[in-house]
């Protein structure tokens, strides 16, 4: 969660409730599903984010939230290690192709 600080400044900077406007939109939904897949790995996580944490709190108690979050829904797994592991691959090609491309 390195960039908790800038996502807490822009609830802050919202009133706490939502990362664009005054309504839930497609930003929280993948910020619910970020802050839950990174609590599902290291459950003692959030409560060094309380903002986070009360922004988890709060969407996921939105009825069609809280149905989507069910047991036996169609949310995806969590990544498994090989699925980390494949995307670090593939961030750290990106990120020296660009560094190349940069000098």
């Amino acid at each position: 969660m390195t960039n908790h600080l800038s996502l807490t400044v822009i609830l802050k900077e919202h009133g706490g409730k939502f990362l664009v406007g005054n309504q839930l939109s497609w930003a929280d939904v993948q910020l619910l599903e970020a802050i839950l897949m990174v609590e599902e790995k290291c459950t003692d996580i959030l409560p060094g984010f309380p903002r986070l944490k009360e922004f988890q709190q709060r969407i996921s108690e939105i009825p069609t939230i809280k149905a989507f979050l069910q047991p036996g829904s169609k949310r995806k797994p969590v990544p498994d290690d090989k699925y980390v592991t494949t995307v670090r691959t593939v961030l750290q090609a990106y990120y020296n192709v660009k560094l190349n491309y940069i000098h």
